[in-house]
């Protein structure tokens, strides 16, 4: 992010898909004010494929509003 910061960790409780279908019901993230670019830098192995989630909450519920990849697996 700007200015060398480290995105907050975020406790995820039922993450849902648009249409209702409950994706997972915990996990960890990470929080990142909204309109802020970032970089995510992980130790990958070959044939690795990251995957990230955005995340929309609302009245207590989270929604996945739409997901990004890289990688192609070996």
């Amino acid at each position: 992010m700007p200015n060398g910061k480290v995105a907050s960790t975020v406790n995820v409780g039922t993450v849902y898909s648009l249409s209702g279908t409950i994706l997972v019901t915990s996990g960890v993230g990470y929080t990142v004010p909204a309109n802020t670019p970032f970089t995510v830098k992980i130790p990958a192995n070959s044939g690795d494929i990251l995957v990230v989630w955005f995340l929309y909450q609302e009245d207590g519920y989270t929604f996945r509003v739409d997901y990004a990849y890289s990688g192609v697996p070996s």
